[in-house]
């Protein structure tokens, strides 16, 4: 029998189990590829980022005007109606919060911790020897804050976020736009041209320019993108950045991996950044309720012991702590700080302080 044909209740006997947060291996029929990919965003949204513990299907099904267990049905592809409007609401809520979330984040003042240090040093090492360059972190340590500041403040420095599954031709329409390359085709249309040719006017858009690519969870971009990557950066002579998670390093280091080809052409192997220093925490704390205003250190090491040496745990502990203490108008103890901790973050596995997971 066909999975088309297949009855429900026989479907999901037959499918395997998967864990609560991980995408569903087997989906009803109907659901179309696109739906399957938002079923995927919402999953990434969800768990991709221990440190976004208070981000539950309860929270986002009461975001999204729908029961937690429609929500549940959509996500395991069971929902039996065709799913595409509830998953754009259920998108739609999480760029509402994100939104939010960013709101919160402008008010953390940027601070020159160590790991804006260390993507210094391999950034401006790549735009100068015009090769390759790797940042590996863990995630919430503020790489892509970092990697963000550092385009703001470079001339020529261009961001791109890679995303799951990031297909060639997505990646070359992305490089298209950010490069401003132009495009020599018979096809008319905002994306027209085969890769080939949009590879080509990237190359001759960033040739002779101090300009450079510094590419974003790299490890999620699909394998054959960095056959283009390296094209364009031994023809353009431009350096690229490959920032990611620790599950990056192996793929780049290993002369079979995904990524094995760059090994050679990378100067400089940094440390994985398992977390922000003590040092780290104290300058972003003290940032944010300002240099005048001296804490109690019982407050910063409290602050310390709950992010796990992660700065976006920190920034939104930070950001509750203080919507609290300003409702109560009291200022910020060490007990007002752990019970924001464990009221409003999700249970986790906190890294211990010697920065091992």
């Amino acid at each position: 029998m066909s999975v088309s044909k297949m009855p429900l209740g026989q479907l999901r006997a037959e499918s395997p189990k998967k864990s609560r947060t991980e995408p569903p291996s087997a989906y009803l029929p109907h659901y179309s590829e696109t739906d399957r990919l938002k079923v995927e965003r919402v999953y990434e949204w969800l768990y991709g980022d221990e440190s976004n513990s208070d981000r539950t299907r309860t929270s986002l099904a009461r975001a999204s005007n729908l029961s937690v267990q429609m929500l549940s049905q959509l996500l395991a592809g069971h929902y039996t109606s065709p799913p595409g409007k509830h998953l754009d609401a259920v998108l739609d809520a999480i760029n509402i919060i994100n939104e939010r979330e960013r709101g919160i984040a402008q008010r953390i003042p940027f601070v020159e911790t160590s790991v804006w240090d260390a993507c210094q040093r391999v950034c401006s090492r790549a735009r100068e020897h015009r090769d390759f360059g790797v940042l590996f972190g863990y995630v919430g340590t503020g790489k892509t804050t970092a990697l963000r500041r550092f385009v703001e403040t470079t001339p020529g420095a261009l961001y791109l976020r890679a995303f799951g599954g990031l297909s060639r031709s997505v990646l070359m329409n992305d490089l298209v736009e950010l490069t401003g390359a132009q495009v020599r085709s018979q096809s008319k249309g905002k994306f027209a041209g085969t890769n080939a040719d949009k590879k080509r006017a990237i190359i001759n858009a960033l040739r002779g320019t101090q300009r450079m690519l510094i590419i974003d969870e790299a490890e999620r971009m699909a394998p054959a993108c960095f056959d283009d990557l390296r094209d364009i950066s031994d023809d353009a002579e431009v350096g690229i950045v490959l920032a990611g998670t620790e599950h990056l390093e192996p793929l780049v280091q290993d002369e079979r991996g995904r990524f094995g080809q760059i090994a050679s052409r990378i100067g400089s192997w940094p440390p994985v950044i398992k977390q922000i220093t003590e040092n780290d925490a104290y300058k972003i704390v003290q940032a944010v309720y300002g240099a005048e205003r001296e804490l109690p250190p019982e407050v910063i090491d409290m602050y310390w012991q709950c992010c796990g040496g992660s700065a976006r745990t920190l920034s939104k502990l930070l950001a509750t702590v203080i919507k609290a203490c300003h409702r109560k108008k009291v200022d910020p103890t060490a007990e007002i700080v752990s019970n924001a901790f464990h009221k409003t973050m999700r249970p986790r596995r906190i890294r211990r302080m010697g920065g091992t997971a």
